[in-house]
């Protein structure tokens, strides 16, 4: 679960809201320490994810505050992923959290509520499974970069094609789903060009769901995208996600 904070590169900067991931990691150790053998928790064996979109590359030596009695001092970066960075951490004593606690910090440190972290797991998903693409609202407009998820629903079959020994779902309905802020309002008809081969003519929208809007789509056989492609009312060279690299 993610959890609020506030981020300082040094001490007097200013003060930057974030959102991360703090876990601990567990060591084994012998039953004199804890009977029996169980694991045990080191506060130097802390990590903490960052998203990339707040914090892309977070300096040693700096601060994360999660409240007046938790604090955490950045140490090295660690294996992670194109979306988030993941670094080792030691916590703060008592002393040091409350020489360096601040009282203005406590709106930035306030405690997540369900609201926020359902909207923030969608946001996680999305940024960690977006593709970029072109959106177009008909075949003459004016192209956009995007970044989209499409994916497919399941429908259940029929009583008598799951009695004929298939999978009980068949058909593959695509969905495009659009970042509000990127495409307040995704048109009925427009087109998502992910690929030369891969281009669907949205349909039907989707109620909005926390800033995200699914719609279903149509996805273009070969002769139609050949006919997007030629069409295409931009500087292909501008889109080479798309269509590579222009001679």
């Amino acid at each position: 679960m993610r959890v609020r904070g506030v981020y300082l590169t040094h001490a007097g900067a200013t003060p930057q809201g974030v959102s991360v991931r703090v876990g601990r990691r567990a060591h084994p150790v012998g039953s004199d320490e804890v009977g029996g053998g169980f694991g045990s928790f080191h506060d130097s064996d802390v990590t903490v994810v960052f998203d990339v979109r707040e914090v892309s590359k977070p300096m040693p030596r700096s601060l994360l505050v999660l409240s007046s009695v938790e604090m955490y001092r950045i140490g090295p970066m660690s294996p992670g992923s194109l979306n988030f960075t993941q670094v080792q951490a030691s916590r703060l004593s008592s002393a040091e959290c409350s020489a360096t606690w601040r009282p203005e910090w406590s709106e930035l440190c306030k405690p997540t509520t369900w609201v926020d972290t359902k909207s923030s797991r969608g946001a996680v998903v999305h940024h960690g499974f977006h593709v970029p693409a072109i959106y177009l609202t008909s075949i003459n407009g004016t192209p956009r970069t995007v970044k989209v998820r499409t994916h497919t629903r399941n429908d259940v079959a029929q009583p008598d094609v799951q009695a004929a020994g298939v999978s009980g779902r068949v058909d593959l309905t695509p969905r495009v789903v659009f970042d509000l802020a990127e495409v307040a309002n995704p048109l009925a008809r427009a087109y998502v060009i992910v690929g030369v081969t891969e281009i669907y003519r949205l349909a039907v929208a989707r109620p909005p769901r926390d800033g995200y809007q699914e719609v279903e789509a149509v996805r273009l056989p070969p002769a139609e995208c050949a006919t997007v492609v030629g069409t295409f009312p931009g500087n292909k060279s501008q889109f080479e996600f798309v269509f590579g690299v222009q001679p």
